[in-house]
This record gives structure tokens, C-alpha cells and sequence, in this order.
């Protein structure tokens, strides 16, 4: 049997082509990069789905400072463990935006996945998408 961030690895390869749209998670209809995130986890049918920080969308992606990085950083401590070594499949990676926590992607082994303005849901490599977003922290699901 799959560990939940081997589940979520295989997953998200589900959600390729799904178009970006602001607060949205629905597969192959619209998601932007929190809410892939969490379309995945309530996809799969996890609890955290169902938490606060997976409902919350007080956010504004049109906004320089439109999204509560103290929040999104408070929710991934919250339910999941830091990542302080190797990563494994299903890792959510915590990326800067404007220098701010605030883009979410997930690894799958091999690539990372994320939800992009123009792009939508696809696959990139490391090094594509901390050109663009910088590492903050990476976190793992608790089994």
C-alpha cells in the first residue's frame, strides 16, 4: 500500500491541462496553485481537505499583497511535517512570490507540478520553476 504522498504524487498527473482560474479546484475545469493543491487532497478523500486553511480563499491573486503568507505558512504547520532532508513523492513544496511565501507545488519524484496564470495545471522541471518561484519550505504528509 501507497504512504498518502506516494497517492498524491500519482494524483496530480490526473489534473494535467486543468485550465489556472482564481479560487477554484476543480480537475480539467479550473484551479489555481492552492487550489490544485487542495483538489488533489480532497480528491483523494484526506481530512485536510476539510480544514479551515483549504476552505479559506480570503486571497487576492490580482493583489501585490494579496495573499496571507502568514496563513498559508500557519495552515502547511499546522497538518503537515517539515522537510528538513531528501524529499519523497508527494512533497508540497512552499515557494516565494515577491520575496513572500505564496506559491504552492507539489513533487512527484521527478517533476514538480503546479498551477500557473496562462499555464494552468502541468508539470515542470526544479529548475524551471525556482527561476520564477524560490524555495521556502518543503512539507510532508502525515500518515
Amino acid at each position: 500500500m501507497k504512504d498518502r504522498g506516494g497517492l498524491v504524487a500519482e494524483a496530480v498527473k490526473s489534473w494535467n491541462g486543468t485550465p489556472f482560474e482564481d479560487h477554484q479546484r476543480r480537475k480539467h475545469a479550473g484551479a489555481d496553485c492552492k487550489g490544485f493543491f487542495w483538489g488533489v487532497t480532497e480528491e483523494l478523500g484526506f481530512p485536510e481537505a476539510q480544514s479551515e486553511y483549504a476552505q479559506d480563499i480570503s486571497y487576492n491573486l490580482r493583489k501585490r499583497d494579496g495573499i496571507p503568507h502568514k496563513r498559508l505558512k500557519e495552515g502547511l504547520a499546522a497538518l503537515f511535517d517539515p522537510v528538513s532532508g531528501d524529499w519523497k513523492p508527494g512533497d508540497i513544496l512552499l515557494c516565494k512570490h515577491g520575496g513572500y511565501p505564496a506559491h504552492i507545488a507539489l513533487w512527484d519524484g521527478e517533476r514538480v507540478w503546479s498551477s500557473l496564470p496562462g499555464v494552468g495545471v502541468k508539470s515542470r522541471t526544479l529548475r524551471s520553476l525556482f527561476h520564477k518561484f524560490p524555495l521556502d519550505s518543503v512539507w510532508r504528509w502525515r500518515d
